[in-house]
């Protein structure tokens, strides 16, 4: 039976070089695909919502592959189990038209970051939550973010040797900040959702709203980058264990041919 299995996945992205898969480095694609050929017992080939960086982390990512298999698709998950390492688990898995693409018809992605605020960070949590030193100001950060929410060029938040169109569109960039129980300070959480992401985007929209809190940089001067969709970033990326790809939204194809 000729399936299109649609995947969502969890993993612990430290010991992965990002999702693409790359020859002689272990990804998270890679990783994926020798599981379920092991299952399916043939070759197949993963269509994925999007690339992600070394070392990050996602709670939310979709995947999905065409299967001439009698497995359901709804028990996937629980046959990839037995091939899959303790970093990178399948929390679900669903059949869907099969002409779902999991990257043309993703509408949203929504990131979140995470950092503390702290003189010090407890040991436990150092692979996982970057700790900024600095006392930052969180009324110039919360007015940062309200900066990037639309349509714009995000030149300045991208790598210099991204080809892709720097047009995109954040639909909300939310601040959450609250004590941090582990230690004196506090943890900041960002949740940023938007229609599609440049490599290390957001990692540099947080670089700058830090830059921002720690007075090196003005409002003024960071709306001007984005005006002017400036060809280099001048910003430091936020480390990657910060950030997680929490949730990708997707709608079905227009036409079911199921």
């Amino acid at each position: 039976m000729y399936q299109n299995i649609l995947l969502t996945l969890a993993y612990d992205g430290r010991n992965f070089h990002g999702f693409q898969a790359q020859s002689g480095m272990r990804t998270v694609a890679g990783v994926l695909t020798k599981a379920v050929e092991k299952v399916l017992g043939k070759k197949t080939r993963l269509i994925a919502a999007g690339r992600m960086d070394a070392g990050v982390h996602a709670q939310g990512q979709i995947v999905n592959f065409l299967a001439d298999t009698l497995i359901p698709a709804s028990a996937f998950a629980y046959h990839l189990y037995p091939y899959l390492p303790d970093d990178l688990q399948v929390l679900s898995s669903q059949a869907l038209p099969l002409n779902f693409h999991a990257r043309f018809h993703s509408i949203a992605k929504t990131y979140r970051y995470d950092f503390v605020e702290a003189k010090r960070i407890h040991p436990k949590y150092r692979d996982f939550l970057p700790t900024c030193t600095y006392p930052l100001d969180p009324d110039a950060v919360g007015q940062g973010a309200k900066l990037f929410q639309g349509r714009h060029n995000f030149s300045a938040f991208t790598l210099a040797d991204e080809d892709r169109d720097p047009i995109r569109t954040i639909f909300s960039f939310d601040l959450d900040r609250k004590f941090w129980t582990e230690g004196e300070g506090c943890l900041w959480t960002f949740r940023i959702r938007g229609d599609s992401f440049l490599r290390e985007q957001v990692r540099l929209m947080v670089g700058a709203m830090v830059a921002l809190g720690r007075g090196k940089w003005t409002l003024e001067e960071v709306q001007s980058l984005i005006d002017q969709g400036a060809e280099h970033s001048p910003f430091m990326a936020a480390p990657p264990q910060g950030l997680t790809l929490d949730e990708v939204e997707w709608v079905f194809p227009k036409e079911n041919i199921l």
